[in-house]
C-alpha cells in the first residue's frame, strides 16, 4: 500500500482517496492517520464529506472518523455487511448510547478481533464487570493481548480494584506501547 521509496506516500494522499479501492482494517487505519496528519488534510476531509461526491460507506466512514456519529449511522447501515463498516457502525451506535443496536451489528465478534473489542467496549459501557470478564474469557483467543489486558483492567476498575487495574493497563502497554485507551485510563 505504501511506496517503498517513501513510507509516508499513502498518508500523503487525500484521505478520501484511500478508501476508493477497498475497505479493510489496514486501509481504515491509514485513512484515520491521513485524515489527522495535517490540518489541511482534515479540512479537505471535512469539505469532501459535505460535498456532493461523498456517499455511501466512504462518507459514513469519514463521518465516523470525524466523530459525527449521528450522521455516520445511516450511511454505514447501507453497507453493514462489510465487517469493517459494521464495526464502525457499532462504535457509532455505542457513542450514541444505542448499545442494544450496536451489539446486533457485530455478527463476527467471535472471530474478528476488532469486532470482539467493540463488543467488550459495549459491555464495558454497561458497567457489569462480571459480564465483561465472562465475555473476555469467551473471546480471549480472538482479542489482541493488549486489548485483552485493557478490558481486564476495565473490569478491575469497575470493581474499584485500582492496583489490579493499573497492573492490567501496564500489561496492555507492554504488549502495545501505543494503546491509547490504556494510556488514557492510567
Amino acid at each position: 500500500m505504501t511506496d517503498l521509496g517513501n513510507p509516508n506516500a499513502t498518508l500523503d494522499r487525500p484521505p478520501m482517496e484511500l478508501l476508493a479501492d477497498r475497505i479493510d482494517y489496514e486501509t481504515l487505519s491509514d485513512f484515520r492517520k491521513s485524515a489527522f496528519r495535517t490540518m489541511q488534510q482534515l479540512e479537505r476531509l471535512r469539505d469532501w464529506v459535505d460535498g456532493p461526491e461523498a456517499s455511501g460507506a466512504r462518507r459514513g466512514l469519514a463521518l465516523w472518523v470525524l466523530g459525527r456519529h449521528k450522521d455516520a449511522v445511516p450511511e454505514l447501515q447501507k453497507e453493514a455487511n462489510n465487517p469493517v463498516v459494521a464495526n464502525c457502525l457499532a462504535r457509532s451506535l455505542c457513542e450514541l448510547g444505542r448499545l442494544d443496536e450496536a451489539e446486533k451489528v457485530l455478527t463476527q465478534a467471535g472471530s474478528d478481533p476488532h469486532q470482539a473489542a467493540t463488543m467488550l467496549e459495549i459491555l464495558d459501557r454497561r458497567g457489569d464487570p462480571d459480564k465483561l470478564l465472562a465475555a473476555l474469557e469467551k473471546n480471549a483467543g480472538v482479542l489482541t493481548p493488549a486489548d485483552a489486558a485493557y478490558y481486564r483492567g476495565r473490569a478491575h476498575e469497575q470493581r474499584f480494584e485500582a492496583e489490579a487495574a493499573i497492573a492490567a493497563y501496564d500489561d496492555a502497554l507492554r504488549h502495545d506501547p501505543t494503546h491509547t485507551q490504556a494510556l488514557f485510563r492510567l
